[in-house]
């Protein structure tokens, strides 16, 4: 992966990352914002979801010690296909980011979430084996969901 400032500058431009103010035994929780497109007909989805995957890689690479992302998706009550397609390719390539996706007032973490089940999938891939901190409950919780995952 190359990193360039330029390029962390265009990633930083499309998603805005912070640093949230968290407990320090939380370690880093970088939120992430996902807005939906005002043109979907002319986004290109896949380069989106590819600047994003990158994106979440660069933190997990750059941070040591407990790390959460949460993909803030905001301005809508769907998450946008470019958010899937990211988790999608990050478990097909094997990787593990401990991630959490926040969408009108819901989390992936929940256990009754009406979140679409193939991203629940993709985030409970994503997190196995790791602990993820809940900046909503503000404590840590464990990266998959206590339900079976949907078969498909």
């Amino acid at each position: 992966m190359i990193h360039t400032l330029e390029k962390e500058q265009a990633d930083a431009a499309v998603f805005p990352v912070e640093r949230l103010h968290e407990p320090a035994e939380a370690g880093a929780v970088i939120n992430v914002t996902c807005d939906p497109t005002e043109n979907p007909g002319s986004m290109d989805f896949e380069g989106h979801a590819q600047r994003l995957a990158d994106l979440l890689l660069e933190q997990r690479e750059r941070i040591s010690g407990a790390l959460t992302m949460v993909l803030d998706v905001r301005n809508t009550r769907i998450v946008p296909l470019y958010v899937d397609l990211a988790l999608a390719s990050l478990v097909q390539r094997g990787l593990r980011v401990p991630v959490i996706v926040m969408c009108d007032g819901e989390s992936s973490l929940d256990s009754e979430s009406s979140l679409p089940p193939a991203l629940l999938d993709c985030v409970d891939h994503l997190n196995r084996g790791a602990r993820v901190w809940d900046p909503r409950h503000r404590r840590f919780a464990p990266g998959r969901r206590a339900v079976e995952p949907h078969a498909g």
